[in-house]
């Protein structure tokens, strides 16, 4: 059963996507109609792989979290390659949380400095 929260997520999707096919169109020609045909049932928007997920994660925290080189996966868990040291960036895990909880990714996150790793959770 999908929760308030991943509903709620679904819900943004398809209006993006609705607002963004209607974009592509021609003026002339665009159906008004085009946003009133979001489906009622939005399980199969939910329902995005997990791999899909992790992945946007993993590109989200290389565009937004300062000194992050690289991310792999290691099992259930991210691990992302940071440049410095934890103290240079010690607001990182709260940046990782909110992008991770946002996307509804199923991994944690580690976090390798060069002086220590930091598990986000």
């Amino acid at each position: 059963m999908p929760t308030t929260a991943s509903r709620a997520r679904a819900l943004l999707t398809a209006a993006v996507l609705v607002l963004a096919l209607a974009a592509c169109g021609d003026d002339a020609t665009a159906d008004t109609d085009a946003v009133a045909e979001v489906p009622a049932d939005t399980d199969a928007v939910a329902e995005v792989p997990a791999d899909t997920l992790i992945e946007g994660l993993g590109r989200s925290i290389l565009i937004t979290l300062d000194g992050a080189q690289d991310w792999e996966l290691d099992g259930d868990r991210l691990v992302v390659t940071m440049e410095g040291t934890s103290a240079d960036n010690p607001s990182a895990c709260l940046i990782v949380n909110g992008s991770r909880d946002g996307l509804g990714a199923p991994v944690s996150v580690s976090l390798e400095f060069d002086d220590t790793t930091v598990d986000c959770r």
